[in-house]
């Protein structure tokens, strides 16, 4: 997890909009619709619940709709091996 900041949402208050870098959380966990996020401070732990969930928090679902977006076309993966038959058959009758 990288050291960027993110936009959240305090669940207590008017959507009161925060900043926080998750490389410094140490936990995130579900709770009441959002997230709670625990921070590290000394020997006691200290918290923030927001109105994001965790999955939205660390852009896992951002990721997953990339994998999709990213995904070879099984007509893509032809065009390309018929391209490197085609590419070896010449190197075969320069010889």
């Amino acid at each position: 997890m990288g050291s960027d900041w993110i936009k959240c949402t305090l669940q207590a208050g008017k959507d009161k909009a925060v900043w926080i870098n998750l490389a410094l959380a140490v936990s995130i966990v579900e709770h009441k619709g959002g997230s709670r996020i625990a921070f590290c401070a000394g020997d006691d732990e200290e918290t923030i619940d927001v109105k994001e969930d965790p999955e939205m928090l660390l852009g896992l679902d951002e990721e997953e709709e990339d994998e999709e977006k990213s995904k070879p076309d099984d007509k893509d993966e032809d065009a390309e091996d018929g391209a490197e038959k085609d590419e070896e058959k010449e190197a075969d009758e320069k010889k």
